[in-house]
């Protein structure tokens, strides 16, 4: 009897069986945990073993592949000749390819982890960021700044924002990409001053061939940007004004030189002669590409709002807004000017024949902001600023 209750008390021991062993009645009684069940907890917590054991192996197999997934894309990104770099919604620098380092002059550790706009830019999320309008929106923003590198230098980059939308449809990444168009900008501002430069020959050419005209286009291009910023408008519909100012009247290249500088009235016929100088003009400057809205200013500059110009009778508009524009600078410039067959008038006389032409003759908002930048000036500043110039314009 003892030894069998030594063994089963051992068993007990080894195995955590034995739950009580207590004498009734004067026999022995063993209560043990039931052996199938005891069983089963086995199997379970040896499952539950494996099954930490083959999670932590998944998650290793897992970040093994993250990591060789994220050395190949910085692999990638350092083969790309431009630079790269992934921003967070805070602006921070996550990853960069070394193409940042040589472009900017910063190195790599004193990028990351920083905020791009106190890196690049002004200490504030910059204008027309693309970065923030593609968190935004969730889709491609293109932007051209200029910023400058550690060691100063200027540079025009160009810069393409790409969302990168996670699995739960988030945006927590933009991945910018960066190219220098320093050189690219620097060659089309040598080709726009040549441009320009060459414009102005032109003008100067046109007028040379008319002694009533003198600086008559270089005084409608100041007329009618004077004009233009009272209206607000952009800097580069500024410039089409400028050019088509400028050019204005060169269709009287076209004509005789015996009508443009006759001393006295033009007959009809002549007149009709004068008046082809639109078509002419047009029909030159339309065939050279980045001329053909100019073209198209020049062609309506003569057309009148009531539908009463020439050469098409466009009315309203109908009439590009530029070419309205130069019907004002154009008008006021000729009446202010000295002509073979009558002085200059005075500027309050001109300012009371352009009212009247108003709504008729002139656009009247664009009259309004003619006024209102003659008004600008005193009278004798005002006639100082456009008297001297000469004009054939009808």
């Amino acid at each position: 009897m003892y030894l069998l209750t030594g063994v089963l008390a051992f068993v007990a021991a080894v195995f955590n069986v034995v739950h009580e062993l207590r004498i009734h009645d004067g026999s022995l009684a063993v209560t043990v945990v039931n052996l199938a069940a005891l069983g089963g907890l086995g199997v379970a917590a040896w499952r539950a073993v494996g099954e930490r054991r083959e999670y932590r192996r998944q998650r290793e197999a897992a970040v093994a592949r993250a990591r060789e997934s994220d050395a190949a894309l910085q692999r990638l990104l350092e083969q790309l000749p431009c630079s790269v770099a992934a921003i967070d919604h805070t602006f921070t620098v996550r990853r960069v390819n070394s193409q940042v380092a040589l472009m900017t002059g910063f190195a790599t550790e004193a990028v990351l982890d920083h905020k791009c706009f106190t890196l690049f830019g002004p200490g504030r999320v910059c204008d027309g960021c693309p970065v923030e309008r593609a968190l935004a929106t969730g889709r491609v923003q293109q932007n051209v700044k200029q910023e400058k590198t550690a060691d100063g230098r200027e540079l025009f980059i160009e810069q393409t924002a790409i969302p990168m939308v996670s699995e739960d449809g988030d945006i927590r990444q933009v991945l910018e990409i960066v190219f220098d168009a320093t050189r690219k900008t620097t060659l089309e501002r040598e080709n726009r001053a040549m441009f320009v430069q060459t414009v102005e020959a032109l003008a100067n050419l046109i007028d040379s061939r008319d002694t009533a005209t003198g600086r008559h286009s270089v005084a409608v291009r100041d007329i009618a940007l004077g004009i233009g910023r009272e209206l607000s408008l952009p800097a580069d519909v500024l410039e089409e004004i400028s050019i088509a100012a400028l050019l204005h009247d060169i269709g009287k290249i076209g004509v005789p030189e015996d009508i443009l500088n006759k001393p006295g009235r033009l007959t009809e016929e002549e007149y009709a002669v004068i008046r082809r100088h639109a078509e002419i003009g047009h029909n030159t400057l339309a065939v050279v590409k980045p001329l053909a809205k100019i073209a198209a200013y020049i062609l309506a500059h003569h057309e009148r709002f009531d539908g009463s110009g020439y050469p098409h009778g466009r009315r309203g508009e109908e009439i590009p807004l530029a070419a309205r524009i130069l019907c004002v600078a154009d008008v006021y410039e000729a009446i202010t000017a000295d002509r073979i067959y009558r002085p200059a008038m005075s500027v309050p006389e001109a300012e009371r024949i352009m009212r009247e032409g108003r709504g008729s003759m002139f656009d009247p908002a664009v009259l309004d902001a003619f006024l209102a930048h003659v008004g600008r000036r005193s009278g004798e500043a005002a006639a100082g600023r456009f008297a001297g110039t000469r004009w054939q314009g009808e």
